[in-house]
């Protein structure tokens, strides 16, 4: 066993005002700390220098009494970086640190990094010195409570676990911490977007991140003890009394990006303190602190154990408000902090008892020699990934797109014209793809195109509706595909029957006379929202008569005057009444009959077709005569006129006196009395002192055997 194995290392947190102090030194300098105001448009913050000593101290144990076998951690190649995103972490290595091991560090302990945060920036100086394993010197930069959640809920590129996160700041940290301040490291106040931060130069002197020459995020010193350290990439075996020096500045890096806590293990009463107090608060938390939950909906306040021995211990963190431990070693059981004043530091985990490398992760407060050979971040368990991301770390997002329709609603007719919308497509992270689109959720007889089709920008959606497809409304559903990637938006489509109106008379039957005029309403009754005007016409009209709408055009009714001069023909014809509005033609009918002025008479019927009747037999048929003039009409004497056939077959029987007055009729009896096979034809003659004389009826008969 190496004598470094027995040095029990220390962790000390000190602020800008304190004096540095060494790893065995556990004192703590009670002057008062000084500050440097920062201002910019958005941010106030003060500055406080925080070293973390000891941060991971030697495991107290050898290998030797250790249970379990050592873990394989080479999961992957160590020797591979992987490509960068955009956040960078460089570090700046002291002429004391071989330049492979630079190399190292800047290609694949960065790359850990890098391809796991898009913010994730610092400039870290590293050197090896007298230490414990390793120790992290930086200055922090308080920012007050609501400033920190402002820059968390401005953030565009949330992952699940910052929605939950700053879901469990506004429930449960705003009342303890709401009015305090938060220790943000410069990383971190880097990629929450905040300026004037305060950096580090070597020796300890406050400077300007990204204006002072030198000046550096955090100065990592690594212990200079011989055969302490395996070193990846030289590759072999790892020695069972020796730690990752890779791991070790994994450890460093995390406490530098943002995983260290304001309670201090390290004063000499041996009771837990927060030197985060210096600006006034009680229990002034870092980012880390903010989500450390002893139970669901159960903080584990600085405030509360400050002065005591120790914390209850199986404090934890997460990022839902204690719903979910958030941290896992690489045999996935749940990790705790070290809440305990047994210098070690508040924030690392709690080690795995009583083989630490059974469940070990990078943020362990002690280390694990001989069992540790590989061990990143990205193969730990990911709790010190998923600490970053809650604090306000973002990690990558994969390139997508998603869809919109404008209008996200349309209307279009039954066989009438198209409707359109743009589909618009909205890249994220990076997408440059083609989509091709599709719709579904269509009526019967309505068709769907896309163009262009696939497309990378937009695409116009013309959607069609035959003249027979199904009416009503339903909810389009387009779907966009690139590769893997599918999403989709809704748009309301509805289809109406076309637009239309109906007409109807009434009366539907009009009777005037020779020099007089009659009327009928015409109703237009809309359907399908039609609204237009409807130009009314007549067609069909006796000679002499005049038909005039008023209104016309007309939306509603319309009154149609027919008028019959004192020479329009007269009799019973049927007329047409049309409307017409833009492309939509309909019509009704009525029926209409001109009588004569003065006297007029009219047979009933106008002629005469007699059944077949048998030889000898006798079938009669009434003919009424009607007046249907004005005055009364004289008639004279009734005749037959033989056409075809024997004139004796024919005989008839004068029921009518004269005059015969207007509005009223006779009868005339026609008999039918065939004496030979064979068809007879003759017409009866009535004349009369009326216009027309005289009314002539067609009488037609046939005689047949009998059967």
């Amino acid at each position: 066993m190496k004598a470094l194995r027995a040095i029990s290392m220390i962790c000390v947190v000190l602020l800008a005002g304190f004096g540095i102090v060494s790893a065995q030194d556990s004192a703590i300098s009670t002057n008062q700390p000084t500050f440097s105001q920062h201002a910019s448009s958005d941010v106030v913050h003060t500055t406080a220098l925080s070293r973390e000593i000891g941060v991971k101290r030697l495991h107290s144990g050898p290998p030797s009494v250790r249970m379990g076998a050592p873990l394989k951690l080479r999961a992957r190649a160590r020797h591979t970086a992987k490509p960068m995103i955009s956040g960078t972490i460089t570090y700046i290595c002291d002429p004391s640190v071989a330049a492979a091991t630079c190399n190292y560090l800047n290609t694949v302990v960065a790359s850990d990094y890098s391809s796991t945060f898009t913010n994730a920036n610092a400039s870290i100086y590293i050197t090896y010195g007298t230490t414990g394993l390793g120790e992290s010197e930086q200055y922090f930069n308080l920012f007050p409570y609501s400033q920190y959640v402002a820059a968390l809920t401005s953030n565009t590129s949330q992952s699940a676990i910052q929605v939950a996160a700053l879901s469990a700041l506004n429930t449960y940290d705003a009342t303890p911490y709401g009015s305090d301040n938060v220790n943000v490291t410069g990383a971190l106040g880097t990629a929450l977007g905040f300026t004037g931060l305060t950096g580090i130069q070597v020796g300890g002197i406050s400077c300007t991140l990204g204006i002072t020459p030198g000046c550096y995020n955090a100065i990592i010193t690594v212990t200079n003890a011989a055969d302490t350290f395996y070193y990846d990439n030289l590759g072999g075996t790892e020695p069972a009394d020796e730690y990752d020096f890779y791991g070790v500045v994994e450890h460093e890096t995390d406490e530098v990006l943002g995983t260290s806590s304001c309670i201090s293990t390290q004063d000499p009463s041996g009771l837990l303190t927060d030197p985060c107090d210096f600006a006034g608060g009680t229990g002034t938390p870092s980012a880390v602190d903010l989500y450390r939950y002893n139970s669901a909906g159960e903080l584990a306040l600085n405030s509360s154990y400050i002065g005591l021995a120790s914390a209850p211990a199986g404090a934890y963190f997460s990022y839902n408000g204690g719903t979910t431990n958030g941290a896992n070693g690489v045999a996935n059981t749940p990790k705790v902090y070290n809440t305990l004043a047994n210098g070690d530091d508040y924030a690392d985990f709690l080690s795995s008892t009583p083989d630490c490398g059974t469940d070990i992760a990078v943020q362990d407060a002690e280390g694990c020699p001989g069992e540790d050979a590989g061990l990143t971040i990205l193969n730990d368990g990911g709790g010190e990934i998923n600490i970053l991301n809650a604090v306000g770390y973002n990690v990558p997002t994969a390139a997508n797109f998603s869809l919109s329709a404008s209008p996200n609603n349309v209307t279009i007719t039954q066989g009438g014209s198209s409707g359109t919308s743009t589909i618009t497509i909205t890249p994220s992270n990076g997408f440059t793809g083609n989509v091709t689109l599709t719709a579904t959720g269509l009526p019967n007889g309505v068709t769907a195109i896309f163009s262009p089709n696939p497309a990378t920008t937009t695409s116009t959606l013309t959607l069609a509706a035959s003249a027979t497809a199904a009416t009503g409304t339903v909810t389009v559903t387009i779907t966009g595909t690139s590769g893997s990637l599918t999403n989709s938006t809704t748009l309301s489509l509805t289809v109406n029957a076309p637009q239309n109106f109906n007409l109807s008379a009434s009366p539907n039957s009009v009777t005037i006379t020779q020099g007089t005029s009659g009327t009928s309403t015409v109703t237009i009754t809309p359907s399908n929202g039609f609204s237009g005007s409807v130009t009314l016409g007549a067609t069909g009209l006796p000679t002499g008569v005049t038909a005039i709408f008023n209104p016309n055009p007309a939306t509603t009714t319309s009154t149609l005057t027919l008028t019959a001069s004192a020479t329009a023909a007269t009799g019973t014809v049927t007329v047409t009444i049309t409307g017409t509005s833009g492309s939509l033609t309909n019509s009704t009918t009525l029926s209409l009959t001109v009588n004569a002025s003065g006297g007029q008479v009219i047979a009933v019927p106008a002629s005469v077709n007699f059944p077949n009747v048998v030889i000898g037999h006798t079938h009669s048929v009434n003919v009424k005569l009607e007046n249907v003039g004005t005055t009364a009409v004289e008639i004279g004497s009734v005749s037959l006129t033989v056409i075809d056939g024997d004139a004796s077959d024919f005989s008839f029987h004068r029921f009518c006196g004269s005059p015969l007055k207007p509005g009223k009729s006779c009868i005339i009896g026609v008999t039918f009395s065939p004496d030979a096979v064979g068809t007879d034809t003759a017409t009866l003659n009535v004349p009369t002192n009326a216009p027309g004389s005289p009314v002539e009826v067609p009488l037609t008969g046939t005689g047949v055997n009998k059967k």
